[in-house]
């Protein structure tokens, strides 16, 4: 099955203005109550325009190319609309309990331990006789997430799912490192995605997403909490088959490294696929659908395909070979720590030495009228640091993640940090390998 909130006729995308100014605490005891409506505006007065709606118009429910591949295989496919959007009835919560608890349901109904009916009200029963109960769920970015939520609460009948680049922890996804940066975020997710009829209905869960997400101090809160699946990693009783592009500047790559951690440490059935793209299914298309099929197979229809003796972890390369390997990162991976040398308005080192002397101590001023690619090209600046190596004599891989080890101060007091592995080619021009940042309150 591949639950998805975007069954609906969902609506054009707001965000917040990205010019407000970071929080400041003024005194202790600050009273942060106030109303939703104060904090922030709404898009809709009024759904009542909703009222008539019975789908959108075009192809959004399927067939798409996983149900080209997999429906001739013997495989029967499902799309529940998660609650609140297309003709659910419910509330979204962004990947709350609730919208888990909806999809969940759906699961025990396909295992005869819940009750369908063909209307909302004085409907016969529906019984799914036309499966086995056993159960996949899948798909690309929120419907991949929906399906790492249900196998966080260990439901019975779920043997298998395939997020992609799909979001392990809410909070990460718009909060990374306590930075409030996000145009869009939950409030905005939530009226993109609210399609169901009667929408008034839904204005005080609205509320509630407005007050939880805290766009004012960024904290991580009880909210964010119930929206992190990674504490319940330990629950999931399925094979994970995880993928994700390391370009992916949306579903940034660290909700699956984080998940993946997880599930080596509760020794739960995983694999993994990393491509060279970006935030959709992997570039080379063929290979990733024979290891589907064959990872469906596996776990749907009990056949011992081979498919858990191979390497775990499959890599799309630069040069479109496919890899694969032991784990990810490789266990082979050493880590190595590199240190500054001064000179980064212009151009300071990175070396492998320890310095001896007094730590390199450098300052820049920020300028948020400046886009990292122009950060990254410029050959002086007192708008950022770089530190490079020496031209490289052989070729360096990195597998697994980058830490910047900063001791950082401010003239204000409040600021937003941002780092950047870049690689330089031989004329100097800059690509981003990654990036990161975080509010330092946070």
């Amino acid at each position: 099955m591949e639950p998805s909130p975007y069954y609906g006729e969902y609506q054009a995308a707001w965000g917040y203005p990205p010019s407000e100014e970071l929080y400041v605490p003024d005194k202790p005891g600050r009273d942060l109550d106030e109303s939703a409506e104060a904090r922030s505006r709404k898009v809709y007065e009024d759904y009542s325009d909703l009222a008539e709606f019975t789908g959108r118009e075009g192809p959004n429910i399927g067939p798409g190319p996983f149900e080209e591949q997999l429906l001739q295989r013997g495989f029967i496919w499902a799309y529940p609309a998660s609650i609140g959007t297309e003709q659910s009835t419910g509330c979204p919560d962004v990947g709350g309990e609730n919208e888990i608890e909806g999809i969940k349901t759906v699961v025990d109904w396909l295992n005869g331990r819940a009750d369908a009916y063909d209307r909302r009200e004085g409907g016969q029963k529906v019984t799914a006789d036309w499966t086995t109960g056993k159960c996949a769920a899948m798909g690309v970015s929120y419907n991949g997430t929906l399906a790492n939520g249900v196998a966080t609460t260990g439901v019975s009948g779920l043997e298998a799912i395939v997020p992609i680049v799909s979001i392990s922890n809410w909070y990460d996804y718009y909060r990374a490192n306590g930075h409030v940066a996000s145009r869009m975020d939950m409030g905005g997710l939530f009226d993109f995605i609210m399609s169901r009829e009667n929408g008034h209905v839904c204005d005080t869960a609205r509320e509630r997403v407005e007050e939880g997400q805290d766009r004012t101090t960024g904290n991580y809160n009880d909210w964010w909490h119930e929206r992190n699946y990674l504490p319940d990693v330990e629950n999931i009783d399925c094979g994970v088959f995880v993928c994700h592009g390391i370009y992916d500047f949306n579903v940034e790559t660290s909700n699956t490294s984080k998940l993946v951690n997880e599930l080596r440490e509760h020794n739960k059935p995983y694999r993994v696929w990393l491509h060279q793209g970006g935030h959709h299914v992997p570039i080379q298309r063929e290979a990733w659908f024979d290891l589907l099929n064959r990872w469906y197979t596996y776990w749907l229809f009990n056949v011992d395909n081979g498919v858990m003796d191979e390497p775990p972890v499959t890599i799309e390369r630069e040069d479109g070979s496919l890899t694969a390997e032991p784990d990810w990162p490789h266990p082979e991976t050493e880590h190595v720590d590199v240190n500054f040398t001064p000179g980064g308005q212009t151009q300071g080192g990175l070396v492998l030495e320890k310095s001896n002397g007094q730590p390199v101590e450098e300052s820049f001023v920020d300028n948020p009228d400046i886009h990292i690619n122009s950060h990254a090209n410029a050959d002086e600046s007192e708008h950022r640091l770089v530190y490079t190596t020496d031209p490289l004599e052989e070729d360096i891989r990195v597998s697994g993640s980058v830490f910047p080890d900063l001791t950082l101060s401010f003239d204000e007091p409040a600021a937003n940090v941002t780092a950047l592995l870049v690689e330089y080619d031989e004329t100097g021009g800059a690509d981003i390998v990654n990036r990161g940042w975080m509010n330092p309150q946070n």
